[in-house]
C-alpha cells in the first residue's frame, strides 16, 4: 500500500467514525423521544431492542475501524516518502 493510499484510507476512516458518532447521538435522542413522557405508560421494548442491536453493530464497526486506523498509522510511520515529497 502506498503512502497516499494509506493517508486516504485514514481520512475515510475518520469520516466514517464521525458519521457513526453523530448517528449514535441522534438515535439516542430519538429513542428517548419515542419512549414518550407520560408517567403511566410503560416502556416500549421493541424500539429499545432494535436501538441496542444497532448500537452494538456500530460499536463493532468503530472497534474494527479504530484497529485498522492504528495499523495503518503504524505502517505509515515505517514507509519513507518519495524524494519529491508529493505524498
Amino acid at each position: 500500500m502506498e503512502l497516499t493510499e494509506i493517508k486516504n484510507r485514514i481520512a475515510e476512516i475518520g469520516e466514517r467514525l464521525g458519521e457513526i458518532s453523530r448517528e449514535q447521538a441522534q438515535s439516542g435522542a430519538a429513542l428517548a423521544r419515542a419512549q414518550g413522557y407520560e408517567w403511566d405508560k410503560g416502556i416500549a421494548v421493541d424500539p429499545l431492542t432494535a436501538w441496542a442491536r444497532r448500537m452494538r453493530k456500530l460499536n463493532t464497526e468503530v472497534s474494527e475501524l479504530t484497529g485498522e486506523r492504528m495499523a495503518l498509522k503504524t505502517l505509515k510511520r515505517t514507509l519513507t516518502p518519495c524524494e519529491c515529497v508529493c505524498h
